[in-house]
């Protein structure tokens, strides 16, 4: 995935919710590299957010 193409959700303290692109998000004043690991960096909560994306087992969304 290019980086225009990654975005993630902030819950701010209000309740609201922030989104930002990868491309948005600089990290220490420097852009991202093309070359970096964004699931790595992302697990490893580099970007922000919780990386904690539940259950995406489809066949058991269809059970419900």
């Amino acid at each position: 995935m290019r980086r225009d193409q990654i975005y993630f959700t902030d819950k701010i303290k209000d309740e609201s919710t922030e989104i930002y692109s990868l491309v948005e998000y600089n990290l220490k004043g420097k852009s991202i590299r093309k070359d970096n690991s964004f699931e790595k960096d992302y697990l490893g909560r580099r970007y922000g957010g919780v990386p904690n994306i539940g259950n995406l087992n489809y066949s058991e969304w269809q059970e419900k």
